[in-house]
């Protein structure tokens, strides 16, 4: 993953939507989208070989507007973000940390984690409570 940090061509638009039942990595069965942000959607999946929830996070895909463009631009560091995380995650073994369980690629563009699967609500609804 340490070499992947330049996007993958090509890039396609969409946001995530209707991905349920989509399998990554022969083995985790997308179910539902359950959130939706500036960098990504989540998705809850069942991992069939362990037979367990887990949380699918899948990189927004924006549509490139050509090299220097800034649309170009914010994909970019969005993509070195995403990646910078899921390996960050992976070394971190705490408590209040999500487990990464595994990375890949949908359409060998698009960058997924799959992590533990925590269904608590969001910060937003915690901290407002």
């Amino acid at each position: 993953m340490q070499g992947d940090l330049e996007p993958k061509e090509p890039i396609f638009a969409g946001s995530g939507d209707g991905l349920e039942g989509t399998t990554l990595l022969d083995r985790y069965v997308l179910e539902s989208q359950v959130a939706s942000g500036g960098m990504a959607t989540i998705h809850r999946a069942r991992d069939t070989r362990l037979e367990r929830i887990v949380c699918v996070k899948l990189l927004r895909v924006l549509l490139r507007g050509g090299s220097g463009s800034n649309a170009d631009i914010v994909y970019k560091l969005s993509y070195r973000q995403f990646l910078q995380e899921a390996l960050s995650l992976s070394k971190l073994q705490h408590p209040n940390t999500l487990r990464i369980y595994d990375f890949g690629y949908l359409d060998e563009a698009r960058p997924f984690q799959i992590s533990e699967y925590l269904d608590g609500g969001n910060l937003e609804e915690f901290l407002r409570a």
